[in-house]
């Protein structure tokens, strides 16, 4: 998302930024918050932060790709073989992302949470007390 963000700001429309630069600011803003939410093992606000980030980057997508004369549509209706290949190249990226975290996905997750907090409570007792003596 950050690529996709920063690179959009030099994408400009006659010397102009546009609502889309707007939306790609608020999105580098929200991914960050949910980026340090997930370090401080915030989940509600992770999962906030990334479901309105996709959601943003979703919605100006629909905009880009639906409005006639934006270079989207243009592509399509001039060149659909270049189209088609680029629809292709995304969806198999998608895939093989899907596939990876699929196969190695485990230990992320609800479940690793829990265990791992479990893990985290038992690690503590096994750690002997440290009691000073006086001789």
């Amino acid at each position: 998302m950050y690529y996709v963000c920063l690179s959009s700001f030099g994408i400009v429309t006659e010397g102009h930024f546009t609502w889309l630069h707007g939306l790609s600011a608020f999105t580098i803003l929200t991914v960050t918050l949910g980026l340090l939410s997930a370090v401080r093992r915030n989940v509600p606000a992770h999962r906030g932060n990334m479901i309105g980030s996709y959601l943003g980057i979703a919605i100006a997508f629909g905009f880009a790709v639906g409005i006639p004369g934006r270079s989207i549509p243009r592509l399509l209706a001039a060149d659909p073989a270049t189209a088609l290949y680029v629809v292709l190249l995304v969806v198999l990226s998608v895939a093989v992302v899907y596939l990876s975290m699929l196969r190695g996905g485990k230990g992320f997750g609800p479940a690793h949470l829990a265990s791992s907090k479990r893990d985290e409570g038992r690690r503590g007792a096994e750690v002997p007390e440290i009691t000073s003596q006086v001789t």
